[in-house]
């Protein structure tokens, strides 16, 4: 199981689930620098169990404080395949894919857009 993360605007990594995650690389997509993690999580039990979760990152730099306006594109079809460079492979088989804006001790509104695309093989 694999989550994967691309983040716009963050205050720092301090107390951020991917800061403990590994560094992989710097990559560049959408006219933007971004620092390439993974990482793995362990707090999903099945049966008893407890399975591993890996995380890839892409968290764009430097870091932009949120403020009345963040706007631009992102590109997932770019960062999948810089990651696959790292071998960060996240495979062929989508069960689902969330697009959310998160926030925290914020307030505000999104506008979201998505298009069709393909990741090459």
């Amino acid at each position: 199981m694999i989550e994967y993360f691309i983040v716009e605007s963050n205050g720092g990594t301090e107390g951020h689930p991917y800061s403990a995650a590994s560094i992989k690389a710097w990559i560049t997509c959408d006219n933007a620098t971004y620092m390439v993690r993974k990482g793995t999580r362990y707090d999903i039990r099945v049966d008893g169990v407890l399975l591993p979760i890996t995380q890839f990152w892409s968290v764009r730099l430097p870091f932009r404080q949120p403020g009345p306006v963040i706007n631009g594109t992102i590109n997932t079809t770019c960062h999948f395949n810089e990651w696959k460079t790292y071998g960060m492979d996240l495979g062929t088989e989508f069960d689902y894919q969330v697009l959310s804006v998160d926030n925290n001790y914020s307030g505000g509104f999104a506008n979201l857009t998505v298009t069709d695309g393909t990741v090459a093989s």
